[in-house]
């Protein structure tokens, strides 16, 4: 199955991990940010 095996290569996992840390880091921003206001 050379079509899962490219879904999951590390490459595709790093930039899984790298989108979910985006959207918690802008979440985080937000939630502080409203917080304050």
């Amino acid at each position: 199955m050379p079509q899962f095996h490219r879904l999951y290569s590390s490459q595709s996992i790093f930039k899984i991990e790298h989108v979910c840390t985006l959207y918690k880091l802008k979440y985080t921003i937000s939630y502080f940010w409203g917080i304050q206001n």
